[in-house]
């Protein structure tokens, strides 16, 4: 027959005793703590959070000191549409003998849509007006639109209709 659960109770709290007084807990990361920011092809908007999934810690022995590096590993080439908490990478925490100590993945933050072409038009129109370009300071915001830009407004119309 085995120990009393007297015995099994003074057992854990003694060892529960000794876990708290002889080791710490080092936060890494919170849930949803954006740690990177990416682009995203098809979509107009130039950057979108990326955040962790999840809480990450470490155990440590009381006044040690553990050296760590966050390495961050995004996908390449993302293209819209994607939606909210897709994993679009992951995080780890490498000691220096390269061990992983912890990882989580990263997700976006938002739903991000495809850019229609007329989004495109716009864009394209407010960057050349914001540059100074065909303002007169009358009713139209614009004089002209060079040929550059009608050019440029036809390439981003086909590279959409071809993807």
């Amino acid at each position: 027959k085995g120990p009393s659960s007297a015995v099994r109770n003074e057992e854990i709290t003694t060892l529960l005793n000794y876990g708290f007084a002889n080791y710490s807990v080092e936060k890494l990361c919170d849930k949803n703590e954006v740690v990177e920011k990416v682009r995203v092809n098809k979509s107009l908007d130039k950057e979108y959070d990326v955040e962790t999934l999840e809480n990450k810690t470490i155990l440590k022995t009381n006044g040690e000191s553990i050296e760590y590096k966050k390495i961050i590993e995004m996908n390449k080439n993302l293209n819209a549409p994607i939606d909210k908490g897709t994993v679009v990478g992951k995080v780890k925490w490498v000691d220096k003998n390269n061990e992983i100590l912890a990882e989580t993945s990263l997700v976006i933050s938002e739903e991000i849509t495809c850019s229609k072409f007329n989004e495109y038009v716009k864009k394209i129109i407010e960057k050349y007006v914001s540059n100074g370009h065909g303002i007169t300071g009358k009713k139209s915001p614009i004089n002209h639109i060079s040929k550059n830009t009608i050019q440029s407004i036809i390439r981003t119309r086909s590279i959409l209709i071809n993807n």
